[in-house]
């Protein structure tokens, strides 16, 4: 590729890190790599959801004309960077209403329809870490806790009941509704409702 200004074959390069940004991203130049065409196609290739409804040429096109390039002398060290795109604005705003979402689960939750047999309290907290009291009986359970996606995955790490084989292992819910007040999520086949407790 010709710099217009130059009139010498410009290389460039990633940033030795290797790693790649999808759009929205910044990439530094080490004056490498072959052309700007090889860094936009690898970049689809390694986050392809980014760039749906995306071709080549014309994302090449935007990359250039937002980078100056052939406009300007490209040197390493140069940070060039990616243009937004409709896919990946997209999936931005989901990961932010996750994370928002998320936020919401740490607290201490009652578990619904039990009545007035036993009383149920999940409680989640910032670190990490969660307990699992079935009040009553004086039984809990306690472990780590982490979303993934729409994922609740909890590890149970300590118990006070003789069900010792389940120590260690992941579980896994998949979360219907998280709100300032209501936690539902599905496990292993059946739904379960929980109020937060003020």
């Amino acid at each position: 590729m010709k710099n217009k200004n130059s009139g010498i074959l410009l290389s460039i390069a990633l940033a030795s890190c290797g790693l790649f940004a999808e759009p929205g991203g910044t990439h530094i130049l080490t004056g490498k790599e072959k052309s700007i065409e090889e860094i936009v196609q690898n970049d689809m290739a390694d986050f392809p959801e980014h760039y749906e409804g995306e071709s080549l040429k014309a994302y090449v096109a935007r990359f250039k004309s937002k980078n100056k390039i052939g406009r300007r002398k490209l040197q390493p060290g140069d940070a060039l960077h990616f243009p937004d795109t409709s896919a990946a604005t997209r999936i931005a705003k989901e990961k932010a209403a996750r994370a928002e979402r998320d936020a919401r689960l740490p607290g201490r939750w009652r578990l619904n329809g039990t009545g007035q047999i036993i009383t149920i309290i999940y409680e989640y907290r910032t670190d990490g870490t969660y307990k699992t009291e079935f009040v009553e009986p004086g039984v809990f359970y306690g472990g780590v806790w982490e979303i993934k996606g729409d994922t609740l995955r909890t590890k149970l790490l300590t118990t006070n009941k003789d069900d010792k084989a389940a120590l260690g292992k992941w579980f896994e819910s998949d979360i219907r509704t998280l709100n300032e007040n209501a936690l539902v999520f599905r496990l292993s086949g059946s739904e379960m409702s929980f109020t937060r407790e003020k």
